[in-house]
């Protein structure tokens, strides 16, 4: 094998790890903030105004996860993390665990999905409301009826389907809009420290690599004894 094809292939690896670490400290943090602000919103906040306020999050999150790393499927993989993250809560007598999983991953996948609908709008302002908004609608309606006729959770279940999607259109306007907000929040976030800071340079250092991984290890620590 000719040495540029190596010196390839080693850049390549380096880049996977790099986007890897950076998918797991942006997957972190979510899941943090799921495992803490979520209970805490949960056990005393207003409902549903505590689904509102973890979806918007989410959605900004995965919006400045994306802007770094717009190869396919990493928001997914982000989603993969934050609620590997969020299961650790299992160890936290009363926590909720189960049902924002389920909510994770339904964001998770509703946004790669909208992000790849969008991708060929030439506005980027335009495309990430657009894409923010569709999420927060899709997320909690794939959510509703999952814990409805899946899962059989009786709060969604007694509803029907008549009330549910009465609730979509009462309640679900609210998560399209904190979702559209977010969205661009997370784009325009990135976009500031990229004219502020090197912030792309330094996501591709050794540096980063050892930030994430020792973010990740504190995340986890926080959520297991809190």
């Amino acid at each position: 094998m000719k040495h540029s094809q190596i010196n390839t292939n080693i850049n390549k690896g380096m880049e996977r790890l790099g986007m890897l670490m950076g998918v797991l400290f942006i997957g972190s943090i979510w899941g943090l903030l799921e495992a803490t602000m979520g209970n805490i919103l949960h056990w005393f906040g207003p409902h549903p105004g505590t689904g509102l306020i973890m979806t918007s999050l989410a959605i900004g999150f995965l919006t400045f996860g994306k802007k770094l790393y717009p190869k396919r499927w990493t928001s997914v993989v982000m989603g993969v993390i934050a609620s590997g993250f969020k299961a650790l809560d299992f160890f936290v007598p009363g926590s909720n665990v189960f049902h924002p999983m389920i909510a994770i991953m339904a964001i998770a996948l509703t946004f790669e999905a909208a992000a790849y609908l969008t991708d060929k709008m030439k506005e980027i302002q335009v495309q990430k409301a657009v894409a923010g908004f569709a999420v927060g609608y899709v997320s909690i309606a794939a959510f509703a009826f999952i814990m409805a006729y899946i899962v059989h959770y009786y709060y969604w279940l007694n509803k029907g389907i008549g009330g549910i999607f009465k609730y979509l259109a009462i309640e679900g306007w609210q998560f399209a809009v904190g979702g559209m907000i977010m969205s661009l929040l997370g784009y325009n976030l990135i976009t500031w420290l990229e004219k502020g800071t090197n912030v792309v340079n330094f996501v591709q250092t050794k540096a980063f690599n050892y930030v994430a991984l020792s973010t990740s290890a504190v995340c986890a620590t926080i959520i297991i004894i809190v």
